[in-house]
Order: structure tokens, then C-alpha cells, then sequence
């Protein structure tokens, strides 16, 4: 299950950014709104969404406001998380 979290959330992001976080596993800790990756913050905003779609979460407030959606990695961390994994 752990691995097709992983496989999920990457599809999430090839599909909407075209960024293969897979394949380039250096970029996972890089801020997602930053210069290095510049995701225009309304596709974080569907990226969100299509995480709770897929996951079938909620992300509380909370995890925004804590950064957990900074970066690829807070956010696996983040689902994780979210189902007791």
C-alpha cells in the first residue's frame, strides 16, 4: 500500500505539472510554489483536491496553515499520516 501511495500522489503531480517525481527523487524536498519548480498556486489548489479525490481524505486546515503541502515529500508524509499508515 505504501508503494501505491507513492505511484498515486506521482500521477497527481505528472498529470498536472508534468513532473516526474519518480524519476527525479532530488526534487521532492524543493518548495512546490518556489522559483526551482514555480507550480502556479492554483494547480497546488487542484493538486489538493485531486488528493482527497484519490485518497478519499480531508486535509484539514491545519496542514496548510503547518506547511505540510510544501513540498512532494511533506505531502506523502502528510497522506500518510492522514491513513494511519
Amino acid at each position: 500500500m505504501k508503494e501505491n501511495i507513492s505511484n498515486k500522489l506521482n500521477e497527481i503531480f505528472l498529470k498536472r505539472t508534468g513532473i516526474n517525481f519518480q524519476k527525479q527523487p532530488q526534487l521532492k524536498e524543493e518548495n512546490l510554489l518556489g522559483k526551482k519548480l514555480s507550480i502556479p498556486p492554483r494547480e497546488l489548489v487542484m493538486i489538493c483536491a485531486d488528493i482527497e479525490r484519490e485518497f478519499n481524505i480531508y486535509i484539514p486546515e491545519t496542514d496548510y496553515i503547518d506547511g505540510n503541502v510544501k513540498n512532494y515529500a511533506k505531502i506523502e508524509r502528510m497522506i500518510r499520516r492522514l491513513l494511519k499508515f
